[in-house]
């Protein structure tokens, strides 16, 4: 309905509005608490790639490339034509190691220093948040 110009918000859209905000509050919330724990003591580093993995061996052979930005054009070049078996065995190595830190992460998200982490994420997060900040915006019409 309207009031003066505006039109008013019906009880359906806020609701709708509000549930995004929520979705969209906890996927980064969970993006920083995953960012944040990867700096605890004792956590791995990220997993590598497969094209990591893969420029690791492959620029053992290369030798006197005149940049870095050519030495990663190549390994790039060099990864697109790689031949499906041989990069098969890059992804597999690649998932095994996430899958190892995956396990080691579970470990880390036990701990005291985790779960302090995480209220202090939510303690950022809820004193930033536009959904209590800011109130509703104005409904397009």
């Amino acid at each position: 309905f309207r009031v003066g110009h505006k039109q008013m918000p019906t009880a359906a859209w806020v609701s709708s509005w509000v549930a995004q905000q929520d979705n969209k509050w906890h996927q980064e919330r969970e993006k920083l608490v995953e960012q944040m724990a990867r700096k605890l003591p004792g956590a791995p580093p990220p997993p590598k790639t497969a094209f990591v993995l893969f420029s690791a061996d492959a620029r053992k052979d290369l030798v006197a490339v005149e940049s870095p930005a050519d030495l990663m054009k190549r390994l790039a070049s060099q990864w697109a034509a790689l031949e499906p078996a041989k990069k098969a065995r890059y992804q597999e190595s690649a998932a095994t190691e996430q899958t190892i830190n995956r396990e080691e992460m579970k470990k880390i998200r036990g701990t005291a220093a985790f779960r302090e982490l995480e209220s202090s994420v939510d303690r950022f997060m809820y004193a930033n948040s536009a959904l209590h900040t800011n109130g509703l915006p104005e409904m397009s019409v």
